[in-house]
């Protein structure tokens, strides 16, 4: 008889020991003190086709600032470029950023989601900027966010086969 009283008293005392450390995980975790945004690493992923350069989000100008460069192999032509925070649409100005492309890459270039008709070249680095009219990048000052963009190219000019590619940008809001 006495077996039985030792397992439950075992198994009584390491229930209350897991519901203690739950219980100061929880508390810990509402007040802050372990943050899993401040654990995870800030990254810009996009497709094996394309690289992403450099990357900002910028609570002053309310814009995620995005340099990529495309190694398809072949010269592409954006189509359309749109970027998502929050469920917000952003516009996209990519002729007011400076290009700023590797000396040894001839012929850089702006792209233009409205010009298709610019080829941007394999290696080739773009420069782009979504600006979020509603303030909702400098409501997260500070705090690690995620800005979704996706870059819609076709092979040929004026071709009615587009790819469409997908990436984001986690990082803290400077």
């Amino acid at each position: 008889m006495r077996r039985g009283q030792a397992a439950l008293e075992f198994l009584t005392t390491y229930g209350w020991a897991m519901l203690i450390i739950l219980t100061m995980i929880g508390a810990l975790s509402y007040f802050g003190i372990v943050n899993p945004q401040k654990l995870l690493p800030s990254r810009c992923l996009v497709t094996t086709d394309f690289s992403c350069r450099d990357y900002i989000l910028d609570s002053h100008d309310n814009t995620a600032k995005i340099a990529l460069s495309q190694g398809t192999g072949k010269t592409i032509w954006v189509t359309d470029l749109k970027c998502n925070h929050d469920g917000v649409d952003s516009d996209i100005e990519v002729a007011n950023v400076p290009v700023g492309c590797d000396p040894i890459i001839p012929g850089c270039q702006t792209i233009l989601p409205s010009a298709p008709q610019v080829g941007w070249s394999p290696r080739q680095k773009v420069e782009f900027q979504c600006v979020f009219n509603s303030g909702s990048l400098s409501a997260v000052q500070g705090q690690k966010t995620k800005v979704e963009y996706t870059i819609t190219y076709t092979l040929q000019p004026d071709s009615p086969f587009e790819h469409i590619v997908q990436g984001e940008i986690y990082s803290e809001v400077q």
